[in-house]
Parts: structure tokens; C-alpha cells; sequence
């Protein structure tokens, strides 16, 4: 059951998704939010971050995904901001912004 969820999974994000690369690992994911403009406030005044992306991917494929990393999204260079695993534990939902 499990390895057909990751096979459908994997198909998906082949057919659905962009390409996603981290080091020389690459795997497809499916960008779920990518117009929210993000600002931050680090003491005055506000900063604003940029566009921020909203990642999916299968659990496992990007080893060394973590927050800080640098991370490429379709061909833009991003670093991700955090690293959230989905209910099911099948997919890794990240958020990150332009570099």
C-alpha cells in the first residue's frame, strides 16, 4: 500500500510539478503558493523578503532539506525558510524565498 502511495505520489509530481534541486539531488514537487509577499520585521524598519513558495515533495527525496539550505525551485534560486512534514508523513511541505 505504501509503495504504491509513493509510486502514484512520485507520477504526480513528475506529470504535475517543477523541477526541485538541492545539491546534486533533484526530484519534482508541486508549488502550492507562490504570490504571497512576505515582510518581516528585524527592529525597524519592515523588510520585505519577497515571494514566497510553497513546496511539496515526496518525503525522502531531497536529503539535507532543512531551513537555510539553498534551494533551487523551477529554475530560481531560493533558501528555505521551514520544513513541515504532511499529515501522512508521504509528503515534506517547505517554504522558502528568493535568494
Amino acid at each position: 500500500m505504501i509503495d504504491r502511495l509513493a509510486a502514484d505520489l512520485a507520477e504526480a509530481h513528475a506529470r504535475l510539478g517543477v523541477t526541485v534541486t538541492l545539491g546534486a539531488a533533484s526530484t519534482h514537487g508541486v508549488v502550492r503558493s507562490a504570490d504571497e509577499e512576505t515582510l518581516l520585521q528585524a527592529g525597524s524598519p519592515v523588510a520585505l523578503l519577497g515571494r514566497a513558495v510553497l513546496v511539496i515533495i515526496a518525503t525522502g527525496t531531497l536529503a539535507g532539506l532543512k531551513p537555510g539550505a539553498s534551494i533551487t525551485v523551477n529554475s530560481v534560486t531560493h533558501q528555505v525558510d521551514r520544513v513541515l512534514r504532511s499529515d501522512g508523513l508521504a509528503t515534506t511541505r517547505f517554504l522558502a524565498y528568493p535568494a
